[in-house]
């Protein structure tokens, strides 16, 4: 790939379309091309990777998944309410929207129902590409719902660094929990780790 491509593209992601490979002026003979030697790998159809896909980027996620929320640990880690490395993404998606059927096992993903899809849903820019993500308060939400599939240790470090962190809003918190019908078990927790 000429370097001048290569650093253009480099600087959005790391996985890319097919039509932002034809907008840097990637024809679809050279992308053939390109996959041929190896230069990019096709992930599947019409979305090509140009770096390790096992070592994907936030802001490459929506390429692959469009409809996807980052959600749980992977959350927690891009809010820094835990630390560590996560073997694979955790996504959330509408239970109505099938995920792409990928040659690689780098997603988990979790699957919610329409009416509680869009509570805490957050919206961010890396670099020109949007990433949905859920909200530090629908995470700890999420990481409580499913506290049986982590570690006991993980969803207290998670909990408590929100609540010791500055911009925590305990009042969206409970909202959210109402609404995702599970108040009694964040309030349990907010209590025991002294969080009122």
């Amino acid at each position: 790939m000429d370097i001048n491509y290569y650093e253009l593209l480099i600087t959005q992601g790391t996985v890319f379309r097919t039509k932002e490979l034809n907008d840097q002026g990637i024809s679809g003979y050279k992308i053939i091309k390109l996959v041929q030697e190896g230069v990019i790998v096709k992930v599947y159809q019409g979305v090509y990777s140009i770096g390790d896909i096992n070592k994907l980027e936030i802001r490459d996620i929506n390429v692959i998944v469009e409809n996807g929320i980052v959600s749980l640990k992977s959350a927690a880690y891009y809010y820094k309410l835990i630390d560590g490395e996560e073997l694979k993404i955790e996504i959330t998606l509408d239970r109505d929207h099938k995920p792409p059927k990928l040659p690689y096992d780098i997603f988990c993903y979790y699957y919610t129902s329409s009416k509680f899809y869009d509570i805490g849903l957050n919206v961010i820019d890396q670099n020109g590409r949007k990433i949905q993500i859920y909200d530090k308060e629908r995470t700890v939400c999420d990481i409580i719902r499913h506290r049986s599939k982590y570690d006991s240790n993980e969803v207290r470090e998670i909990v408590n660094n929100y609540l010791i962190g500055k911009d925590k809003d305990i009042d969206k918190l409970l909202t959210y929990a109402t609404e995702l019908r599970i108040r009694s078990a964040v309030e349990r927790y907010i209590e025991v780790l002294g969080g009122y």
